[in-house]
């Protein structure tokens, strides 16, 4: 009898945690992953010209986010916009391209909010989103151009924006009254702000930002103006360390991925600039270039490149993100998710085309599951 009532124990507990393990897994079912996708487009002066897979391209995704906008500082000015970019010139030619959603995207210094005083902010803000109005409602191909500014406290044409910017402890408190003052002058306003890896792995340390949602730019992982570096946009093992043990993050997140290269440019081991424009056909021109180590070349003559006067000499690290490179990042950033529908955003849409669409299919499937 005592061995019968074992044997029931036994089956009444196998049976209450094939329960308990059946709800749970039912529970994961119902929670499926939808991730949105979307590009950046960050080039702020010259026209762009699009081709026909770049259409097509455009037509499948959810959301395009456009740099409208650069804010620094100017002892004689205050905070001023440094650049704007010209939206009527692509969006008139190429409406029917973009279907999706815009939305505007505004980059401010670091250094306007350390010089800007702390009774200037609410202004600023309201600055920001007049100026923003005129560059985003000259998309719309009714318009021929630009309107007058709309009356203050009146709904405005766009109803997202997004805010970029590397704050630091020492700003944070400026930038944080800003996105505030932004979301209490237009309270529907979808506002998100830009994330760094380092400001996703210590919240407590940088604070976190007072919007409705953030993106984590998961590239520009290493050093930039160091000649030893590999590849400053992203290796695995410079973004990895960001990942362990971090925490849910109390934001709803989203994921900007790379897709981007560049060339750093270094003369006598020192850095002298950068250039996004080199074609990857131009290292391959032995009468310019020789291969060194890695993704390093060295110039073999003096030429101009895009303005800039270039020597021989000149050591040139071809910068560039491979579809390894890219799942690598999106198997990372998956972990910071915290809500099962998010947007994965790829900066940016200058480096997309027919050829290469594909790695961000295979991106945005890691994403699914």
């Amino acid at each position: 009898m005592l061995q019968l009532v074992t044997i029931k124990q036994i089956t009444t507990r196998f049976f209450v945690v094939f329960v308990i393990a059946t709800l749970c897994c039912f529970g994961c079912k119902r929670q499926p992953k939808h991730p949105t996708l979307g590009f950046y487009h960050w080039r702020m002066m010259g026209n762009h010209s699009y081709s026909q897979s770049d259409s097509a391209i455009t037509l499948r995704c959810g959301q395009v986010f456009i740099k409208v906008m650069d804010v620094d500082w100017s002892d004689i000015y205050g905070a001023y916009p440094t650049a704007t970019f010209n939206c009527d010139s692509l969006f008139r030619n190429h409406w029917d391209t973009f279907t999706a959603p815009v939305t505007p995207v505004v980059f401010i210094t670091n250094r306007t909010l350390e010089k800007i005083d702390s009774n200037q902010i609410a202004a600023l803000a309201n600055k920001i989103l007049l100026k923003t109005e005129i560059l985003h409602i000259s998309t719309n191909p009714f318009y021929y151009s630009q309107p007058p500014p709309p009356p203050p406290n009146t709904p405005l044409h766009y109803h997202a924006l997004q805010i970029d910017c590397d704050w630091t402890v020492q700003t944070r408190n400026k930038y944080f009254q800003l996105l505030q003052a932004l979301k209490q002058q237009q309270p529907s306003l979808l506002l998100s702000a830009t994330l760094r890896l380092h400001q996703y792995k210590y919240p407590k340390q940088t604070g976190v930002p007072p919007v409705d949602e953030v993106y984590l730019m998961c590239y520009n992982t290493g050093q930039l103006k160091s000649p030893k570096e590999e590849n400053s946009i992203f290796t695995e093992a410079a973004a990895k360390p960001y990942f362990q043990q971090a925490a849910s993050y109390p934001v709803k997140m989203n994921i900007a991925l790379p897709f981007f290269s560049w060339t750093v440019i270094f003369r006598n081991g020192q850095f002298v600039g950068l250039d996004n424009q080199i074609e990857d056909s131009f290292f391959s021109f032995p009468p310019y270039v020789r291969p060194l180590s890695g993704n390093n070349f060295e110039l073999l003559i003096d030429t101009v490149l895009h303005d800039r006067l270039l020597h021989q000499g000149d050591v040139l690290r071809h910068e560039t993100i491979s579809e390894k490179s890219l799942l690598q990042a999106a198997n990372l950033c998956k972990k910071a998710l915290n809500q099962p529908e998010f947007s994965v955003v790829f900066f940016d849409i200058d480096h997309v085309n027919a050829t290469n669409y594909a790695a961000i299919e295979k991106a945005m499937e890691v994403f699914k599951h």
